[in-house]
This record gives C-alpha cells, structure tokens and sequence, in this order.
C-alpha cells in the first residue's frame, strides 16, 4: 500500500507533468521558456511540485515552473526555482524542511546611483547572517520578500508579495 506522502507525491508529479504539457496554449511564458522548465532532475523539483500544488489550492494559475538563478544563493539552501503565475512572478529559494530563512537578515537601501529613469530610484540588499556576515548583495529594483515556513519568496511586485504573504498565513 502506498504511503500518503507517496501519493502526494505522485499526484504532484502527475499534474506537474500534465500542466508542463498543457502550458504550450499560455501566452504567459516564452516558447524558450517552455522548453526549459524545471526538470525532475533538479533539487528543487519536488519542493516546487509541492508548492505549486500548494498555491493552486490558494487560486494561484501557475504558467511555468522555471530553473532559478538563485538556486545556489544561500547556505543551507537545497534549490530555488522561477515561478510565473497569473498573480505575478516569483523566485522560490528552499531549505530542507524543518528549517527556516530566521536566520538571515535583509537590509534595503535606496540608491539613486542605480536608478534607471529619470524619476526611479534603484534599491541595494544587504542579506546577513545573525552573526552579522555578508551573504549576498542585491542591486536593482524595489524587492519583496515573504517568508513562509522552509521557503524564502522574492519578487518585485509588491502585489505578488502581499497575496502569497495572506494566501499562506495560515498554511502549518
């Protein structure tokens, strides 16, 4: 007989496969896109199975499911991965369960130095360790962070943030 976690897992990868599939119809991610979205054989793919199945019980369409660039940008971090939704677009940076993001600390500062238009001000993260350490910096646009259990969400729609901060507050 087989597990329950099993069975969600299966389930999860079943629909994976099927959404993948069906995603060529979505004007939401790139020809290019489609052809390089998260693969099984990725750290992150089972994380990511599990949160799109997750956010779709939170009325999230997800479009695709993309490698990430921040897949190796913590420690500690198992993988990361690009989602693009219709509520907006996401990275989604993991840890193995049971442990958290707590223990880093973002800084943000505002920075006209990397402003790209005439009236836009560029941001600078600082993410920290508790022992004060430098992690990673980040330049560019505003950036919003959501914790949320073993996962640490980044995205630059304040919107996408402040929906996947209310849909999952109450998710164990």
């Amino acid at each position: 007989m087989m597990s329950k976690l099993a069975f969600s897992v299966c389930s999860a990868m079943l629909w994976f496969v099927a959404a993948a599939q069906s995603q060529s119809s979505r004007a939401g991610c790139s020809p290019e896109e489609l052809n390089n979205l998260l693969r099984p054989r990725d750290p992150a793919y089972v994380d990511a199975i599990g949160l799109a199945a997750s956010l779709q019980s939170h009325s999230f369409t997800i479009e695709c499911v993309l490698p990430s660039k921040f897949a190796k940008f913590l420690p500690r971090q198992t993988g990361a991965a690009l989602f693009r939704t219709t509520t907006g677009d996401f990275e989604a940076l993991f840890r193995p369960k049971g442990q958290n993001f707590d223990d880093v600390f973002i800084s943000e500062k505002r920075d006209v130095n990397l402003s790209s238009g005439s009236n836009a001000v560029g941001y600078r993260y600082t993410l920290r360790d508790s022992q004060g350490h430098k992690l990673q910096d980040m330049a560019g646009r505003e950036t919003f962070f959501v914790r949320h259990d073993y996962i640490l969400f980044i995205t630059s729609q304040k919107n996408t943030a402040a929906t996947l901060n209310e849909s999952l507050r109450n998710e164990p």
